[in-house]
């Protein structure tokens, strides 16, 4: 029972099931599509997000056995199943494939423009694991393009479109979160003694600290103008019959100031979803905010007064 239970925990560490935060991406369709109470639009959802989830842990797999070597000499990294040699990479392999195959068949079981956005997704994240996490500045255009075709995965898989507005505040998050995670990364290697010899990434040779930070605060200034806009969009008015989603904006440029502070101040990881996932004031802010979005979507055109200035 002992020999069974770790293996099954091993598996559940190569998936890293914690990084399915990153998928809740393709659920956002469902809330500002007003099908939050269709039964199968929410199955759908659920759906793909769980095929969403079975893909982004097979490119995590491929992605272990490409940096096997770096990871085994990394201070953190090192502890991943393939790095400390606890499965083989021909399991991994298999692992890789069956993840793919599962996923991609619900994906082409909901319809074909899901399915579509899938092969993209898989191709792409591919491509990056082999080729483009290795360009300077491509790397997290990437990472964020993919955040992007969570969102239209979700979109597609109930048949609603995508505001573009959304999708430019999605891909500037996005951008603003991996350059982060790079600062993250470039600083917790740098802060070690022994660095130098340590093995990190080859895009990192190309970064330093002013330039991600410039990059940072880019993406930071255009994700909280782009989220703005789509407030007041008259689209978004006339969707909701109200303007009243204006009011969220100081909830999202908190919750992105919390994780600036964060990464900037307080934090030694170098990982996005661990950073976000251990404080809990940033939590609570993404959960307020989720809250807030829904019941101003559903009770919002109810509401006659505010605020008066």
């Amino acid at each position: 029972m002992d020999f069974i239970y770790n293996k099954i925990k091993t598996f559940i560490s190569l998936i890293r099931p914690k990084h399915w935060v990153k998928n809740t991406f393709v659920i956002t369709p469902l809330i500002f599509s007003l099908k939050f109470n269709d039964p199968v639009a929410i199955t759908k959802i659920l759906i793909a997000f769980v095929a969403f989830c079975l893909l982004a842990s097979a490119i995590y797999i491929l992605n272990d056995i490409f940096d096997k070597e770096k990871d085994r000499n990394h201070p953190t990294k090192k502890l991943r199943p393939i790095a400390n040699n606890e499965i083989s990479i021909k399991t991994a392999y298999f692992g890789f494939i069956l993840l793919s195959i599962i996923s991609l068949s619900v994906a082409f079981f909901i319809n074909l423009k899901t399915f579509i956005v899938f092969i993209i997704y898989f191709i792409l994240t591919n491509l990056y694991s082999i080729k483009f996490k290795k360009l300077v500045i491509f790397d997290a255009f990437f990472i964020a393009l993919g955040f992007v075709l969570r969102v239209y995965a979700g979109a597609f898989a109930i048949e609603v479109p995508v505001s573009h507005w959304i999708a430019l505040t999605t891909l500037f998050i996005s951008l603003f979160l991996a350059f982060g995670k790079r600062r993250s990364e470039y600083m917790l290697i740098n802060s070690l003694s022994d660095y130098k010899e340590l093995p990190k990434r080859e895009v990192l040779n190309f970064y330093n600290e002013t330039l991600l930070n410039i990059f940072i605060i880019i993406s930071l200034t255009l994700t909280i103008m782009m989220y703005t806009l789509y407030t007041i969009s008259p689209d978004t008015i006339s969707r909701f019959h109200h303007d009243n989603f204006i009011y969220t904006v100081p909830i999202v440029v908190y919750g992105v100031f919390r994780y600036l502070y964060l990464i900037f101040v307080k934090s030694n990881e170098d990982d996005v979803t661990e950073i976000v996932l251990k404080d809990k004031l940033l939590l609570f802010t993404i959960v307020f905010w989720g809250l807030s979005i829904i019941f101003l979507i559903y009770f919002g055109d109810k509401i006659k007064y505010l605020v008066t200035f």
